[in-house]
């Protein structure tokens, strides 16, 4: 009985998944219309945040507790899946648009960010004999970094390009967001995120246990199902957006959402208390690293400002190796 019970939680977990993001992007591009500002700034910004809460949750929670460990790889593993597997999979859809903003600005960001992490991480290269850890200094430095970057989106937002008003609206803005009220919007952003947390719970819940029913290792899982499972409102929201011609809210919910996974919940979390990098191998950092430098050759090669399905096939393929590698490292095939 307890296999349908888990398979329930799985579908239920989809559902509430799928529809949680249909509301977030909905409401997110009528917040947009209503504020006069890019659909690209919400998606850097109220979106990411909100994609982003099942990562500030498993993060901060494993803090607490005392496991660090938890808490770094989530954030590794979960930047990583963001790019290599959600732009991956949302530009094979449809190519993505990556706006001016994005390329002169905000990847630099994430590409900082990236470096920082890195940086604080890895302690030995500055300094021998040293545990790797992230300190609470290093988490103010990384919040120091969240608060540049907000007072950087706010000076923006009504700067981004294009304009509301200077664009024709698309068939969603005129017939839904121009005349929404804006309550309804807010509830539908709130009741979306809401939707996505306990949908991925849920799903992530429901299919470990399956996996495991059937033998399939804890460590498997882990790497897997579970590396996955925090960032599933961000994959879901990005196709949806994508197939709702809102390709600005799935380009820029990645690229935030990796920004606030650094800057702002490992520098919450390190501040809370220091991590260890525990089991979290040089790869897994030149991974993330990678991906980060990928999407920003893909997004100006072979097409500047396009993210093609070709460039797309390799971020996808190139998750399927890492995933590859991390199932060798767990069985001890390899020691990377």
């Amino acid at each position: 009985m307890e296999i349908v019970l888990f398979i329930i939680f799985v579908l239920v977990g989809a559902f509430l998944i799928l529809y949680g993001a249909n509301f977030l992007v909905d409401g997110a591009v009528a917040i947009a219309y209503r504020l006069n500002v890019s659909t690209a700034i919400v998606g850097l910004t109220i979106v990411a945040f909100g994609t982003s809460a099942p990562e500030l949750a498993v993060s901060l929670t494993g803090a607490i507790q005392g496991q660090t460990g938890i808490s770094l790889g989530n954030i590794v593993g979960s930047n990583i899946f963001n790019i290599l597997a959600i732009l991956g999979v949302s530009a094979l859809i449809r190519p993505l648009i990556v706006g001016k903003s994005s390329l002169r600005y905000e990847m630099p960001f994430m590409l900082v960010a990236t470096l920082a992490l890195c940086l604080v991480s890895l302690d030995y290269l500055f300094e021998e004999n040293v545990v790797d850890k992230i300190s609470r200094a290093d988490g103010l430095l990384l919040l120091l970094f969240f608060a540049i970057f907000m007072a950087y989106s706010l000076a923006t937002a009504k700067k981004s390009e294009p304009a509301i008003e200077e664009r024709e609206p698309t068939s969603l803005e005129s017939n839904k967001a121009a005349t929404q009220k804006g309550y309804l919007s807010i509830l539908m952003i709130i009741g979306g995120l809401a939707m996505l947390v306990i949908g991925s719970k849920l799903f992530v819940r429901g299919s470990s246990e399956i996996a495991r029913s059937f033998g399939i290792s804890e460590a498997v899982i882990g790497v897997t199902l579970a590396a996955m499972g925090t960032s599933l409102p961000e994959l879901i929201t990005s196709v949806v957006a994508v197939r709702k011609g809102q390709i600005d809210i799935a380009v820029n919910n990645v690229v935030g959402s990796n920004i606030f996974n650094i800057f702002l919940i490992l520098g919450l979390t390190a501040t809370v208390s220091p991590l260890k990098r525990g089991e979290i191998m040089g790869m897994d950092y030149l991974f993330m690293l990678g991906s980060a430098l990928l999407l920003v050759l893909f997004s100006w090669f072979p097409k500047k400002g396009i993210l093609t399905r070709f460039s797309g096939l390799i971020l996808l393929l190139a998750y399927i190796a890492y995933m590859l590698l991390l199932v060798m490292r767990v069985t001890g095939t390899t020691h990377f």
